[in-house]
């Protein structure tokens, strides 16, 4: 979010308090905002407009209902504005800015809601028009034999992906559990892998092929799929080059690549080594083994965590080598 460029020497269009959702806490503040010409809309601290907290341009503004607890989100202090609740200070918008994030906004009244309503009528869509794909999907964790996560309702927005409790929560208007802004996906086991701005992936398992290249089509409309498409993902042990300890790391085979990581949670982050594949093999030193040779001669000796999922890289592994060979110039 840019804070240096600033409209303030230009006509105000439309200003007044609106209670925001946050994008790291999800918690719920009240801020000052001050909408300007070429769809300049900022944000402060209060009316004295002293501290600048942020500034958007907006691509598009879209209906939403807030029906939480408001006295649950909002504190005394915050709730300058408001005549008489929480059933006035339901009604809001989705903010979609042109850097593709989506912000979470409700009025106080009814009065300010029409307000700000006819300031941003240009950039207005309906309900109907904004949604590019919704469903129910799991999260999951490649690698993982179980998943204990429950499945969600997900809406696709242009290249924002949100999760919701279910569907009666998101078609009631409730706050999202969460928002992604992707920039890339990509087909992925039984659903799709996608990859968010920072870089961090999030795997979601479809509930049948249908929904997956449904999910598919739509996501490569929006965004694309620079990403190439994952082969097999899930956690090695794996024995150091030196000091010949175990440890236990997440791998990702993408394309030619296989890469690892300290955890899944790490894969958001750099690497800790990715390297080609010129062979694999079984390798009985250990339970559910196998032993790989990179393209620079250096042979990992690593064990899966059960059989099957020894099967399962050792499937994507020479699958691997047997494209390489297709491509592979005749001598």
């Amino acid at each position: 979010m840019s804070l240096g460029f600033d409209y303030s020497d230009e006509e105000i269009l439309c200003r007044g308090y609106l209670t925001k959702r946050g994008h790291v806490v999800t918690n719920w503040k009240m801020r000052y905002f001050v909408l300007r010409p070429h769809a300049s809309l900022s944000y402060y601290e209060d009316e004295s407009m002293a501290k600048k907290l942020g500034q958007v341009h907006l691509a598009k503004v879209a209906p939403w209902e807030y029906n939480g607890s408001l006295a649950k989100s909002v504190s005394k202090r915050e709730s300058r504005g408001s005549s008489s609740g929480a059933e006035e200070s339901r009604y809001g918008f989705m903010f979609f800015t042109t850097k593709r994030v989506v912000y979470y906004i409700y009025t106080t009244s009814a009065i300010e809601h029409q307000k700000w309503f006819h300031a941003v009528a240009d950039y207005y869509v309906h309900t109907s028009n904004v949604a590019d794909c919704e469903g129910y999907m799991t999260k999951k964790t490649p690698g993982t034999l179980f998943s204990f996560s429950r499945p969600k309702f997900y809406v696709l927005t242009d290249a924002v992906i949100t999760c919701f409790e279910s569907e009666d929560a998101y078609r009631s208007h409730e706050a999202p559990i969460s928002a992604w802004n992707i920039r890339a996906a990509s087909r992925w086991e039984d659903g799709l892998s996608f990859q968010g701005e920072a870089g961090a992936m999030l795997f979601l398992s479809a509930p049948s092929e249908a929904d997956q290249q449904r999910w598919m089509a739509a996501t490569q409309e929006k965004v694309g799929s620079s990403l190439q498409p994952i082969a097999c993902a899930g956690y090695l042990t794996k024995q150091g080059h030196k000091r010949k300890s175990w440890k236990r790391r997440y791998f990702v085979l993408r394309g030619s690549l296989l890469s690892y990581y300290t955890d899944y949670d790490s894969t958001n982050k750099q690497c800790l080594a990715e390297v080609g594949i010129e062979d694999v093999q079984v390798w009985d030193g250990e339970m559910h083994g196998f032993m790989f040779t990179t393209s620079e001669q250096v042979v990992y000796y690593v064990y899966a965590e059960s059989e099957r999922e020894r099967q399962k890289w050792l499937v994507s592994l020479k699958a691997l080598l047997d494209a390489q060979s297709t491509r592979a110039p005749k001598p």
